[in-house]
């Protein structure tokens, strides 16, 4: 035992940002969601806020929103499109949108962090679907969207999308998936950016690594991309995918990475 306890002593002295990383995703993913899933589900109104909020908190995160920020509407729900850049976005981003928003994830999310997806499970904060079948029939997933959008509380009406499809950890945006933009411009919902950098510092995905102290996330809301304004599908399309590269690199240039 003690040879154990050595053992695991040296490690965390010899690589300590590699053993921050881990408590941070062990304690923020798991151990927390479990000790609120066992203690707190049933007596916090919003366990979504509470858990984000916290885990933001413990992850030494500090956001600080760029000047020129657009404000997000309360009067209708929209379809927030963001950057993707590890699972540290699944706590970050709920505070970026001012916990107005759930999250569509693929159910693998879910199993990978059982205890978060439970309670988001549970509360509704987080849409799951199957990779795959969603695209298989786009019409019978767009239902579903209806379904999920018509149960949404006024706390929480708007959806976060990753239209990237998956984590980008490169510098520059990846291809994005067209599916739920279509799906925005079908039902006349507007579309809002918001980008964010500074993750490597609070989770590094890569190295396996994390900062001690606290890490800066810029971020910025763009203003509203509205489906009305356009003629086509295609047109809507084109536009979002311009102004998702050039509100991407906006931000991460306030970085000088």
């Amino acid at each position: 035992m003690w040879i154990l306890l050595l053992v695991a002593l040296s490690l965390i002295l010899l690589f300590p940002r590699k053993f921050l990383f881990f408590l941070r995703v062990g304690y923020s993913f798991y151990f927390y969601p479990l000790f609120f899933l066992l203690i707190r589900v049933w007596t916090v109104k919003d366990p979504q806020t509470r858990w984000t909020s916290h885990s933001t908190w413990f992850c030494g995160v500090k956001l600080i929103e760029l000047p020129g920020s657009s404000k997000i509407p309360s009067d209708r729900s929209i379809m927030f499109l963001g950057n993707h850049r590890n699972i540290a976005d699944f706590v970050i981003h709920d505070s970026v949108t001012k916990f107005t928003a759930n999250y569509l994830s693929r159910a693998l999310v879910g199993f990978a962090f059982p205890f978060m997806g439970i309670i988001s499970h549970m509360t509704g904060r987080c849409w799951y679907f199957v990779r795959g079948q969603s695209t298989k029939d786009l019409e019978q997933f767009y239902v579903w969207l209806d379904k999920k959008f018509s149960f949404t509380e006024n706390l929480r009406k708007h959806l976060i999308v990753y239209p990237e499809g998956h984590r980008n950890l490169k510098k520059e945006p990846l291809p994005l998936r067209t599916g739920m933009i279509r799906y925005a411009y079908l039902r006349k919902m507007p579309v809002q950016f918001f980008m964010c950098d500074g993750y490597d510092e609070v989770l590094n995905e890569k190295k396996l690594t994390a900062c001690f102290g606290t890490s800066i996330v810029k971020f910025k809301l763009f203003p509203l991309i509205d489906p009305k304004d356009f003629d086509t599908v295609e047109a809507f399309i084109d536009k979002i995918k311009i102004d998702f590269v050039e509100s991407f690199y906006e931000v991460r240039k306030t970085t000088n990475k």
